[in-house]
C-alpha cells in the first residue's frame, strides 16, 4: 500500500477510507492515482483532502494549490497581471503589457513604449552619422562623428539626453566598432592609413573609476570589426588586410593574419575567431577561421553549399556576416556543445551554416534580401535584414540534422517598432539595441 497511508487498511475498519494502492511516483487523490508534483489547482492535498481549488472571486486570478500538505488553496495572477497595489479584494488589478508604469513587472517605469510587457525607448535620436553599437549591463553605447571628432556616447532610459563618454580625433573612413568586455569600453576609428604615419587606431575607456580614453594601437589601415576578451583585444584592417591582436597592459599590435581581402565582422567562440572577407569585384569573398593564438594558417571554411533544391552555389560570392549558433549534438547530451557557424551572402537568399563538413542552407530563401548582422546565441540566431527592415530570429535549433529538426527553417521578425534604414543591432545584458537612420533604440 502507498506508504503515505500510514496505516493498514483492514477490511474489518469498514468506517474507514482506505487509501488507494498507488504505484511509486503517484499519490492518491481520493482514490485516483495522480503523478508525483501534479499538486496544482485540480489535485491540491493527498488522499480525502485532495481536492480542486475553487474559481477565484478576484479579478485576473486563477487558483492554485498553496500547501499541498493541507489541501489548502490560494490566488494567483493570470498571465500579464499582477498584485501591484498588495490589496487582496481587487485581485491582480495590475496589467504588465501595456502599462507604461508597471512594464513588465511593479513598479519598472517605461518611459518609451510599453507593449508585450517589454519596454521600447528612443534612447536618442537625429544623432550624425551613428555607427558601433554595444550593450551590456552597464547600458546602451554608440559612436557619433561630428567632421574628423568621433564621440563616444551613452544613452539612458529614463527621458535624460545622451552623455558624451569619449571624444578622439578620427578622419573619416570605414565604419567604427564596439566591445565592451567586463569594465572596459574598447572602439575601433575606422579611418584609413595616411602617408605621414597617421591613420586609424583602437582606444580603450573603463566605464567606472575615471579616467579618459587610452590609446592602445595607432597607425591601423582603417581598423573595422573587433573582438574583445578579458586579456586581448582582436581587430581587422579593411584597408590593410590584416587581422590584428594586443595583449592588454603593455602589449603591442601584433598581426595574426594578412593577405585577406577587405576583412571585417569579426567574432570569437571558444577559441576561434570567424571573419569574412568581404572580397572586391573580381571576387575573393570568403568566410574565414583562425585559433585566437594565431597559430597556423587562416582556413577557408565557406566551401560551395547545397540548397534546399538540391543545387550546389557558391556559399560566399559576397558575404556580409557570420555568427555562431550553440546547439545540442544528440538528445541525451547537456549544455550547448554542438557549434554551428552561419553566415549570409548577398548573392543566395538563404543563412548558410556548417558543423564542420560541406555548408548547407539553414533557411528558406527568402525575399527582400539584404543581410547585414548575424548575432548568435543558444539554439536561437538572429539576423538584420536591412532590404526588410527588420530584425528576425530563427529558434529553437534543437538537434540540427535529427529527422524532427532538419533545415531548412523560416526565419520570424522580432516584435519592434518599424524600421526605415536599419544600421546595426547589439544584444547584452541591458537589453537589445538597434540603431535606425539617426536613432538609436533600446528594448
Amino acid at each position: 500500500m502507498s506508504s503515505r497511508a500510514g496505516l493498514i487498511c483492514s477490511l474489518a475498519a469498514l468506517s474507514w477510507s482506505c487509501p488507494t494502492n498507488c504505484p511509486e511516483e503517484e499519490f492518491d487523490c481520493r482514490g485516483v492515482c495522480v503523478l508525483e508534483g501534479s499538486n496544482g489547482p485540480q489535485h491540491c492535498g493527498f488522499g480525502e483532502l485532495c481536492h480542486d481549488c475553487p474559481e477565484q472571486p478576484f479579478p485576473n486570478t486563477m487558483g492554485f494549490c498553496s500547501d499541498p500538505s493541507q489541501g489548502h488553496c490560494d490566488f494567483m495572477c493570470r498571465s500579464g497581471f499582477a498584485d501591484c497595489n498588495g490589496r487582496r479584494d481587487d485581485g491582480c488589478e495590475t496589467t504588465l503589457w501595456d502599462d507604461p508604469a508597471n512594464c513588465g513587472s511593479c513598479g519598472n517605469v517605461c518611459h518609451g513604449v510599453c507593449a508585450g510587457g517589454a519596454c521600447t525607448t528612443k534612447v536618442a535620436e537625429g544623432e550624425s552619422d551613428p555607427a558601433g553599437l554595444a550593450v551590456s549591463e552597464a547600458g546602451i553605447f554608440w559612436a557619433a562623428r561630428s567632421g574628423d571628432s568621433l564621440q563616444i556616447r551613452q544613452g539612458h532610459t529614463d527621458g535624460t539626453a545622451p552623455t558624451v563618454v569619449a571624444s578622439v580625433d578620427a578622419p573619416r573612413g570605414e565604419p567604427v566598432a564596439l566591445a565592451i568586455a567586463g569594465n572596459n569600453l574598447f572602439w575601433t576609428t575606422g579611418s584609413y592609413l595616411q602617408p605621414d604615419g597617421g591613420g586609424g587606431a583602437i582606444y580603450r575607456l573603463q566605464l567606472s573609476g575615471g579616467g579618459s580614453a587610452a590609446q592602445l594601437a595607432a597607425a591601423q589601415d582603417a581598423p573595422g570589426a573587433l573582438v574583445a576578451l578579458p586579456d586581448h583585444v582582436y581587430w581587422t584592417n579593411f584597408g590593410g588586410g590584416q587581422v590584428m591582436r594586443l595583449v592588454l597592459d603593455g602589449g603591442t599590435a601584433e598581426e595574426i593574419a594578412s593577405g585577406q581581402l577587405h576583412p571585417r565582422t569579426l567574432i570569437e567562440d571558444e577559441g576561434q575567431l570567424y571573419w569574412v572577407n568581404e572580397g572586391a569585384d573580381g571576387g575573393g569573398g570568403a568566410v574565414m577561421s583562425l585559433h585566437l593564438d594565431g597559430r597556423g594558417a587562416p582556413v577557408r571554411i565557406s566551401d560551395d553549399g547545397t540548397l534546399s533544391d538540391g543545387g550546389t552555389v557558391p556559399t560566399a560570392s559576397a558575404p556580409t556576416a557570420v555568427g555562431v549558433v550553440r546547439t545540442l549534438p544528440d538528445p541525451l547530451a547537456t549544455g550547448f556543445t554542438a557549434r554551428v557557424v552561419c553566415w549570409t551572402d548577398r548573392a543566395q537568399p538563404v543563412i548558410w551554416a556548417t558543423t564542420g563538413g560541406a555548408p548547407f542552407a539553414l533557411t528558406f530563401p527568402q525575399a527582400p534580401w539584404d543581410p547585414r548582422q548575424l548575432i548568435g546565441g543558444s539554439e536561437t540566431i538572429y539576423l538584420l535584414d536591412t532590404a526588410a527592415g527588420a530584425l528576425e530570429r530563427l529558434d529553437r535549433l534543437y538537434i540540427l540534422g535529427s529527422p524532427d529538426y532538419a533545415p531548412p527553417f523560416r526565419l520570424f521578425s522580432l516584435w519592434l517598432p518599424p524600421m526605415s534604414s536599419p544600421v546595426l543591432a547589439a544584444m547584452g545584458g541591458y537589453g537589445i539595441g538597434w540603431i535606425d537612420g539617426s536613432n538609436i533604440w533600446l528594448r
